[in-house]
């Protein structure tokens, strides 16, 4: 090794020890704090879970942080790399980002997911619920996505496609909005954020209309139309206002910013909303849907790294949340099994109900969402998941009881 190299790697590992003990004087309360909240490991398959939550709780306690993650964002961009950190993220031709994926597999046969969810239909159909499978759009899709010949794009397509056969072989009940946004020949940004994987909120009004349409004409519904015409609503733009997650993590000056579209209701029913939150307190507020339903204090953020203007629609993520239309009492009772698609599409079908239960699906237990699908007296169970949320495992329950009665 050359002189100068001996000392370049002296000066970095006095800068990189120094900084380490800088970052631990300063934040080692608040880490030590956060660290014994962390569920300790006691099986072997639970360590990278544990792993993964330490990883997270370090990077969230580095010293400025975002100016690092801006600095390395700036470097990749000028570059001009398509991909981003060793393909976490990688970029199409108009600037959008989606995960990478080498493998595009996933660990459970999809036909395990669908008998799952051919139990719940099992358990409920004695009560008269209806179980339906609102499938949303994947990010990458050939159909609408300009890619770079070689970059590997999450493509979870295969996955869609055979859940979709099993559902008909099973005759489940499904709506295909996949199908929906490639016959309508809808564009990349019109159905996703480019700095997110979640939908635009247009792209999310649409799912709501054609599942008010599902119903009304598979089961006779009889759902007022009047809650699905958008001129009922009130639209707000907030140009070069949102990053996403997906932004967030890469970088603002990576991606850049999305405008975020606001659709907000004119019409003013009565609403009481309650969540249980991490601390598994109950919290609920009663009033209009613009006071309840809706989260503004997203958008009163100045900072974009904590503006996620995507929960302004019920608030962000929570374990369960419970929605009771004071104006509708013979209005439908549902459940949603969700992620976080389901949180605007929620807002908008609201007015149908008189009550929505909200389950999600990561963040419970299967023992907690078994027993509220065989104890609850619902209308219409609605598995509202990505099929990205089907691939990386958010669908373990009835694990035990798949192969009964197919």
């Amino acid at each position: 090794m050359k002189l100068y190299q001996k000392i370049f790697a002296v000066i970095f590992m006095v800068a990189l020890m120094g900084f380490a003990i800088l970052n631990a004087s300063v934040n080692f309360h608040s880490m030590k704090i956060e660290f014994s909240e962390i569920e300790k490991p006691q099986e072997l398959d639970e360590v990278k879970a544990f792993t993964a939550e330490v990883d997270n709780l370090t990077s969230n306690n580095l010293l400025f942080d975002h100016a690092w993650n801006e600095a390395y964002a700036m470097v990749y961009n000028t570059l001009g790399k398509n991909e981003e950190n060793s393909f976490k993220y990688v970029r199409d031709k108009n600037g959008m980002l989606y995960g990478g994926n080498f493998w595009n597999t996933t660990e459970v046969p999809s036909s395990k997911y669908v008998k799952r969810i051919n139990v719940i239909r099992k358990k409920v159909e004695d009560k008269g619920t209806k179980v339906v499978v609102l499938l949303y759009p994947s990010q990458y899709n050939e159909q609408w996505t300009d890619g770079y010949k070689g970059i590997p794009y999450s493509d979870y397509n295969k996955l869609y496609d055979e859940l979709a056969a099993y559902f008909r072989y099973y005759s489940i009940d499904f709506i295909d909005y996949r199908a929906y946004f490639m016959e309508n020949e809808w564009e990349a940004e019109e159905i996703f954020y480019k700095t997110d994987h979640h939908w635009t909120t247009m792209a999310s009004f649409v799912g709501y209309q054609k599942m008010v349409e599902y119903l009304n004409e598979e089961f006779d519904a009889n759902l007022d139309t009047y809650y699905t015409d958008i001129n009922n609503y009130e639209m707000t733009i907030y140009e070069d206002s949102f990053i996403g997650s997906q932004g967030r993590d890469a970088g603002l000056s990576y991606v850049g910013l999305d405008d975020f579209t606001l659709l907000t209701p004119k019409f003013q029913n009565e609403y009481i909303f309650g969540i249980i939150n991490k601390d598994n307190e109950w919290k609920e507020k009663q009033g209009v849907a613009l006071k309840t339903l809706f989260d503004f204090s997203y958008l009163e953020e100045s900072d974009y790294y904590e503006k996620d203007l995507y929960s302004v629609y019920m608030g962000g993520i929570h374990i369960r949340e419970r929605i009771t239309n004071l104006d509708n009492e013979e209005g439908l009772n549902v459940l949603f099994i969700r992620d976080s698609y389901a949180s605007p599409v929620g807002v908008f079908f609201a007015p149908h109900c008189n009550q929505m239960d909200f389950l999600w699906s990561a963040n419970n237990d299967a023992e907690v969402i078994e027993n509220t699908i065989e104890t609850g007296h619902y209308d219409y169970i609605f598995i509202s998941l990505s099929v990205d949320s089907f691939a990386n495992g958010g669908f373990e329950i009835y694990v035990d009881e798949e192969l009964i009665n197919e």
